[in-house]
């Protein structure tokens, strides 16, 4: 048991780091890309009503996440369209959940969607400027990771989680029919 305890301990930090190492990757690309840094070494970012300044790159898992909140202009209409277009989302699967034939086409467009994730990075770091301030997408992909394919796959996630409810409730619903036909064949005898 404390083998196992030792792996998924492992496992944990393994993926802490992973996140870390892609989190300082994107906000590096982004202070390189669109701020006026003299040191490409040196990391400035630089938030208008915070004026929170980073001198080095993030050290840890919670500096890498402030730093890429901060490196994100939230009131720029491209974030808020991405954010609504998730809500929408979100809000069209629960109203959708009782019904599986719409649910199955919603999940297979938003699946078509999660994987067209290369192709729309490579077009908006191509055209970004026709609708962002600064250039969010790198050529790893991690913004798009983050704000499009993330948010889809954990909503097509709850889909298939409803899924196997719904699979659930209509095998113990055949199972209480089968039971209830055998009784009466039994009466029947």
């Amino acid at each position: 048991m404390a083998t196992a305890d030792y792996g998924i301990n492992n496992l944990f930090d393994l993926i802490v780091e992973e996140w870390t190492g892609m989190i300082k990757q994107l906000v590096e690309s982004l202070s390189t890309t669109n701020l006026n840094t003299e040191d490409n070494d040196m990391l400035n970012i630089k938030q208008s009503s915070s004026k929170i300044i980073y001198s080095a790159p993030p050290s840890n898992i919670y500096e890498s996440i402030e730093a890429f909140y901060y490196a994100i202009n939230w009131t720029e209409p491209f974030i808020i369209s991405l954010l609504c277009f998730h809500f929408f989302n979100l809000l069209l699967v629960l109203i959708t959940r009782k019904n599986i034939k719409i649910q199955i086409v919603y999940w297979i467009i938003l699946l078509i969607f999660g994987r067209l994730t290369e192709q729309f990075n490579n077009y908006g770091r191509s055209n970004w400027q026709n609708f962002t301030t600064q250039n969010y997408f790198d050529k790893n992909g991690i913004f798009m990771l983050i704000f499009w394919a993330a948010p889809i796959l954990l909503i097509c996630l709850g889909i298939t989680v409803n899924f196997l409810v719904h699979c659930y409730y209509l095998l113990i619903a055949t199972t209480k029919q089968k039971i209830e036909l055998k009784k009466k064949k039994k009466k029947n005898k």
